[in-house]
Formats: C-alpha cells, sequence, structure tokens
C-alpha cells in the first residue's frame, strides 16, 4: 500500500555521496551533514555500515525536528525505533539523547521504545522474562503490557512453541483479561500449527468471547485454508471444535447468530456449498429472536447499533461467503437470491424483515453491484501465499483506474514462498510494475522500486545465497537524495542496512533475481 506521504521542506540535493563519517555513529551531531560545513567529508561506500547507519540517524533525527504537525510524532517514533535496533547496544543510549536534544518527550520515547523493540532481535525473550512480566504484570522495558505480550508470544512461538503454549496453560485468565489481542496471537498460531493443543484447550475452556477479538473467525478460516490444500481431517478437527462450543451455549446467550455464522467459511471450504446453505435458515431465525432480545436495550442509541452490529455480522460471515463462491462460477442469479436475503452493503439499501425478501431493499441490483466491487480484490487476501500472489500475477491490474498498490504487500508475500515459481512470476511483476509507477509518479513511487529491490533482493541472500553487486548498492544510494521526502530516505536507509546485515545462504542455489 502506498503511505500518504508528509512533506517535511527538507531537501537535500547530495545525500549519501557526502557522507562524514563520525568516530562513533551516536557521537557526532554532524553526520551525514557535516559537508554542508566542513570540508573534510568522505563518500559511503556501499557496504559501510557504519557510515550509513550514521547518515540515516541524521535524516530521521532532522526529519523529526522539521515535521509540519508537531503533534503527529508516532511515524518519526516508528522508523526512529525500527533505527533504533540496528544501533550497537552501547551507542544507543546516545541516541536517545539526541532525540532528546531534538524535542522528543517521555511518550516519543515510550513509542520508539515500543518500535525499537519490535524491530529488534527476539533472543531475549525467553519464558522466564514473560513469565516474570505476567505475574508483575508490567513489561521489562517499559512499554504497555500488552503491547509486549503480543510481541513476546510471537517470538516465543517461534522459537520455543513448547515454553509458550506451557505459559498460556499456566497463565490463560491473565492473558485473556489484559491483553486480549495476545489471544489472537496464540490462537491463531495454534489453529494453524498445532492442532492437539487447541484440541485441549478447548476440551478445558469455552472459547473466549470480545467485542474486540472472537477466535472462531481464525478457526473458520484456518479450516477452510487446510481443507484448501487436501487436508480435510484437520480442518474437520477445527470445524468439529466449534460445533462442540456451540453445544456449550445457554439458551440466554446474547448475539448467538453472530458466533453461528462465523462458521460458514470453514463449513463452505470443508464441507461443501450445500452444508454452508443449509446453515441459512436457522441462523437468520436465530437473528432474529437475536434482535428481539436485542429490543429491550432501552437507550435507542445503543439499542441501534446493537441490532445493526448484528444484523452486519451475520452478513459479513454467512451471506457474503456464500454469495461470493457462487460468483466465482458466474452464477449471479443464484448469488443474487442468496445475498438479498440479508443485504447488509453499502447506503442504497434499507433492512427492513428478512421475511419481506428482496422488497426490504431499495435498489437491490445497485447494492449487489456495489458488494461485488468492494470484494472485487479479495483474491489478493487469501491465506494462501501462492493463491494471493497467483491472483496478483494473473488478476490484478496495476494501472486500472481505482485499483489500490499492491505491490509492497506482494513483496512479502512472496517472501513466504520464496524459491517457488509463482514467486518468481510475482517479484517480476512487481518490479515490472513499480518501475512503470516511478516513471509516471516518481516522488509516490521512486523509494517504492528501492524498497522493493532491497527487500527482494534480501530473501535471494538469505535463501539462495545470492549477494548483490557493489553497482546495485551504489545505484540505490545515487537514486536517494532524489527522494522528495525524508521519510522516503528513512525507510530506504532502513531496509538497506537490513540487507547489509542479512545472512547468506551457506551454498548458492538457484537463479539470482536481482545480482
Amino acid at each position: 500500500m502506498v503511505l500518504r506521504r508528509v512533506r517535511t521542506g527538507f531537501f537535500l540535493s547530495s545525500l549519501i555521496t557526502a557522507c562524514v563519517l563520525s568516530p562513533a555513529i551516536v557521537g557526532a551531531q554532524s553526520g551525514l551533514f557535516g559537508f554542508l560545513t566542513s570540508n573534510s567529508s568522505v563518500s559511503c561506500k556501499p557496504r559501510d555500515r557504519a557510515c550509513i547507519l550514521d547518515a540515516a540517524l541524521d535524516i530521521t533525527i532532522k526529519n523529526f525536528e522539521s515535521r509540519e504537525v508537531p503533534e503527529n510524532t508516532r511515524p518519526h517514533a516508528e522508523r526512529g525505533g525500527k533505527l533504533l535496533a540496528l544501533v550497537p547496544e552501547s551507542d544507543q543510549p546516545a541516541v536517545r539523547e539526541r532525540w532528546q536534544k531534538a524535542g522528543a518527550d517521555e511518550q516519543f520515547l515510550a513509542d520508539l521504545t515500543e518500535y525499537q523493540m519490535q524491530a529488534a532481535p527476539t533472543d531475549w525473550i525467553t519464558v522466564d522474562v514473560v513469565t516474570t512480566a505476567l505475574e508483575t504484570q508490567s513489561s521489562p522495558n517499559g512499554t504497555k503490557l500488552s503491547d509486549f505480550l503480543d510481541f513476546a508470544f510471537k517470538a516465543l512461538l517461534e522459537n520455543d512453541p513448547d515454553g509458550a503454549l506451557e505459559l498460556f496453560d499456566q497463565h490463560v485468565e491473565t492473558i485473556w483479561y489484559k491483553s486480549y489481542s495476545t489471544m489472537a496471537v496464540i490462537f491463531d498460531w495454534m489453529a494453524n500449527n498445532h492442532m492437539d493443543a487447541i484440541e485441549s484447550y478447548a476440551g478445558e475452556y469455552k472459547l473466549p468471547k470480545s467485542t474486540f477479538y472472537d477466535p472462531r473467525d481464525g478457526l473458520s478460516q484456518a479450516a477452510a485454508t487446510l481443507c484448501g490444500r487436501g487436508d480435510t481431517e484437520d480442518g474437520e478437527r477445527l470445524l468439529t471444535i466449534l460445533e462442540r462450543d456451540k453445544q456449550k451455549w445457554q439458551p440466554d446467550r446474547d448475539m448467538q447468530a453472530m458466533d453461528w455464522s462465523r462458521m460458514t467459511t470453514g463449513i463452505l471450504a470443508c464441507r461443501g456449498e450445500a452444508a454452508a446453505l443449509a446453515l441459512v435458515d436457522p441462523v437468520l431465525q436465530q437473528m432474529q429472536a437475536d434482535l428481539k432480545r436485542a429490543e429491550a436495550i432501552k437507550v435507542d442509541s445503543e439499542r441501534e447499533f446493537v441490532m445493526g452490529v448484528i444484523r452486519s455480522r451475520v452478513a459479513e460471515s454467512m451471506i457474503q461467503p456464500i454469495t461470493l463462491h457462487m460468483m466465482e462460477d458466474n452464477r449471479r442469479d443464484e448469488a443474487m437470491k442468496v445475498f438479498v436475503r440479508l443485504p447488509v452493503q453499502q447506503s442504497t439499501m434499507t433492512l427492513g424483515d428478512v421475511a419481506k425478501g428482496p422488497t426490504a431493499m431499495q435498489f437491490p441490483e445497485q447494492s449487489f453491484n456495489e458488494f461485488l466491487d468492494l470484494h472485487r480484490n479479495d483474491g489478493f487476501y487469501s491465506s494462501d501465499p501462492a493463491k494471493s500472489l497467483t491472483w496478483y500475477v494473473e488478476t490484478h491490474d496495476p494501472h486500472a483506474s481505482g485499483n489500490l498498490d499492491y505491490e509492497m504487500d506482494a513483496v512479502e508475500i512472496a517472501g513466504k514462498i520464496w524459491q517457488s515459481d509463482i514467486s518468481r512470476r510475482a517479484a517480476e511483476k512487481i518490479l515490472k510494475t513499480l518501475a512503470e509507477k516511478a516513471e509516471k509518479q516518481p516522488d509516490l513511487h521512486r523509494d517504492d522500486l528501492d524498497l522493493a529491490r532491497l527487500q527482494l533482493a534480501g530473501f535471494g541472500k538469505r535463501l539462495q545465497g545470492c549477494d548483490v553487486t557493489d553497482d546495485f548498492l551504489n545505484t540505490i544510494l545515487a537514486r536517494i537524495p532524489g527522494y522528495k521526502y525524508g521519510e522516503q530516505r528513512s525507510n530506504v536507509l532502513i531496509d538497506y542496512i537490513r540487507y547489509l546485515d542479512t545472512p547468506a545462504a551457506t551454498s548458492k542455489t538457484g537463479i539470482c533475481l536481482l545480482q
């Protein structure tokens, strides 16, 4: 996605090619800009990490000082935190001092720490560290406990999954009440990586329910992903968990139709269209009962909100997946009949009694077309990376009016399945598309092209042993002064340093995309 550009008014005609290399990265204040006042400047060589890091720090801090909207500091903290994670630990206090001298307050420094934590290596995250945080209900680095737990469990699940799951089992109630988002992290991981663990949890506890997160969505989607790639046995195991959970519901449970409808995606993929259609009547009947119960809410605004949420959630979870499934087979008439059962779509329709069918909606055809247009790019958001990239390569027209920019998201997805044929084809399309966009709108897309080059080169280096040449790196360094905004320079230099830090595979395999 293309981020909104914030003009800083800070433009350099020469950036990297004249870089003062201070004795220590954080020791000098002149840094990259020393050539403006000093004759003793040297050029950054393409693999001179210290010089380039010094340049990136100078640019990022000066960009913060010259910001046009003083209150808008989070984006600056994000870039600063990513850079701080690249600074040697012994030099980090001095870098923080530079931020303070530039006007950073306590909140900014806290945000800086948060983003640094997200970008830094995770080897310091251990079961003991997280246990202490849970028992004391405070993070070890001063960030919000919920933010730390999200970050920490992602790291533990990757580096020590058994320890993470044991910790989760011991502190499940604390995690639920203190950080529901961490529950999402853990449930999504279990659903895709550890079926026994999630069955064990579901056998002992009810599935958690929150206004902000409900694991039923993730479980249903995980079931669909498993069945979509032929693993119907595990997909059915997840659906069984959902069905057993439903059996535990009390008759007076609020908003049952919402949670029931969440099973549709998994049922559609694992058991077929007929099984999904069999849900429609009973779920809509339950929805009417839920709406009747909601009518007892005395505050008008609250009652209308709750009833609207019930309708829209059932439509999004049940009606819309079935409708889109039929449209994949070009069965428009059948899809339309399903859609009008609960057509929560845009502002061109009016909801009424479901029993009235299409007559309860104004302009049904227009609403249906709006619905299809809204979901025309859904193929990119498949949980299967290969399907996402196939849609990007074979269906997406990057130059069509109104289409979104998917290139940078596609880069990230390509890295997940780097040595596949579809990843290679996607990478080639990404580079071609961004080169064309950079030619037409250089202020918006020239940095995106260089970010994509660096990130794709990083995948090749780490997974294939393909290191790019100094000429490749020099080309990027030479382009950076031409970026319009300071934030663009910071972002590219961050990825440039990350590329330098990327370890190369011990043996070279396959054909290198970039050299």
